[in-house]
């Protein structure tokens, strides 16, 4: 084995410094670089952003086609927009006949000052919602009817539809649950009493959204029209003024139009006369009690001119009626 002296000594010392000098320097520069490297990366990171685009969050229900995610969304690089930036989205679009909630991961790429690629990503929830109301069609708003007409409020309501319930049925009474998707309606109309009335039909679909229709019905009086009889009705005449009839039935009203208001013992020979006063009776008399309250009547005007006679039950009660056609009298009541 060799044997170093004293000078050989102090040179393999003096090497091994400078050695062990270069290598502490190259560990020292490559910590730094690192360093840098991961600030880089962590700025370009911190400025990357991702948002939802002004009422895109939430998109009303519809049949159109599937929305492209990426247009739900902006990206920015710090506080500005940048088209530049590369933006993924999982999954890629939203179906808006989807009722709920669609979770949506988005991923944004850049580089930073090193040129190194880095991304980031977002998580967004898009949600479709129904807020549209069932729309009610009716056949008409207003309806005119008569007393005694038979009526059907179901039949005013043509359709009930909603945009995705479709069709919705009608139910007698709304359910005790919290339930939706039906119709009901309500109605107070009376055939038998005139008078104003209303029908409310009221929609739920199944998502809540709700809708109300009004329909007027007015029920008037029926009108009461004198029939003219003929002999068919149980009625005959015999001589030109208002004797000689007899009732051979009931439910019918017939009308003279002689020129004369006498009975079977005067006539009207010309000329015409204020009449003796006459009450406007309407109370319920018999055929005999209503000729002779007119017949007392008659003898006291025998040549006034009064146009002709109504007399008759025209409803059948029972109840006669004498009156003049002039309208200056009448007895009982029909």
């Amino acid at each position: 084995m060799k044997k170093f002296g004293k000078k050989e000594w102090i040179a393999i010392s003096v090497a091994a410094v400078v050695v062990a000098g270069g290598s502490g320097y190259g560990i020292y520069a490559y910590q730094a670089d690192q360093a840098q490297r991961a600030s880089a990366k962590k700025e370009a990171l911190e400025a990357l952003n991702l948002q939802l685009q002004k009422d895109k969050g939430v998109m009303e229900y519809s049949k159109d086609a599937p929305v492209d995610a990426l247009t739900l969304v902006t990206a920015t690089n710090g506080e500005k927009a940048d088209d530049s930036l590369a933006v993924t989205a999982n999954p890629s679009t939203v179906d808006p006949s989807k009722i709920g909630n669609t979770d949506i991961v988005y991923t944004v790429k850049d580089k930073d000052s090193f040129g190194v690629e880095v991304s980031k990503d977002f998580n967004c929830t898009i949600t479709v919602k129904d807020t549209k109301n069932p729309v009610i069609t009716v056949n008409q708003d207003t309806y005119s009817l008569t007393v005694g007409d038979s009526f059907d409020p179901a039949t005013v309501v043509q359709s009930v539809k909603d945009d995705v319930d479709g069709d919705i049925t009608k139910t007698d009474k709304a359910p005790d649950k919290n339930e939706a998707g039906y119709y009901t309606i309500t109605s107070d109309v009376d055939t038998a009493t005139a008078g104003n009335y209303k029908i409310t039909v009221d929609a739920v679909d199944k998502n809540g959204n709700k809708a109300s229709k009004d329909v007027t019905v007015t029920v008037a009086e029926k009108e009461v029209v004198q029939v003219a009889a003929s002999n068919d009705g149980g009625y005959s005449y015999s001589g030109n003024d208002n004797s000689g009839y007899n009732n051979s039935g009931s439910g019918n009203t017939a009308t003279y139009s002689g020129g004369s208001s006498s009975n079977s013992s005067s006539s009207n020979t010309g000329g015409s006369s204020e009449p003796a006063p006459a009450p406007k009776q309407s109370v319920c008399l018999s055929a005999d009690e209503a000729e002779a309250q007119y017949d007392a009547w008659a003898s006291q005007n025998p040549k006034l001119d009064v146009g002709g006679l109504t007399y008759g039950d025209s409803d059948g009660d029972g109840c006669w009626v004498y009156r003049l056609n002039n309208g200056s009298a009448t007895f009982g009541e029909d």
